[in-house]
């Protein structure tokens, strides 16, 4: 789902009015970071490396405008199974007849705003 994720980290920056960049060369950038660092993949099942790709303003000045420039970066950690009882999967409820968030809200983008 690598591709899903760069398109949907790229319209979340465009969104934000963020610069553009190459979802496949990020996608590119990603695959060679992991096989630089791949001694932090955990070797054990149910055990993983995260990673979140993250888009932020570098301008030299805080204010409300579209940010001149862009950088993007990677955090990376090895994590385990969230529950310390490992993993069990659980039942979710789905409801279709209400929405997330409010129309032309940011509720279908992952941002941190």
């Amino acid at each position: 789902r690598l591709d899903c994720n760069a398109a949907r980290f790229k319209k979340a920056s465009t969104r934000l009015t963020m610069a553009d960049f190459d979802g496949r060369e990020l996608i590119s950038l990603i695959e060679e970071f992991v096989k630089i660092e791949e001694r932090w993949i955990p070797p054990k099942s149910e055990y993983s490396l995260y990673l979140r790709p993250f888009h932020f303003s570098i301008d030299d000045a805080l204010g409300v405008k579209k940010p001149e420039k862009t950088q993007i970066s990677i955090v990376a950690s090895p994590v385990g199974p969230y529950y310390a009882t490992g993993f069990k999967p659980i039942s979710l409820y789905c409801a279709t007849e209400t929405i997330r968030s409010a129309p032309k809200g940011t509720g279908g983008y992952k941002v941190g705003g």
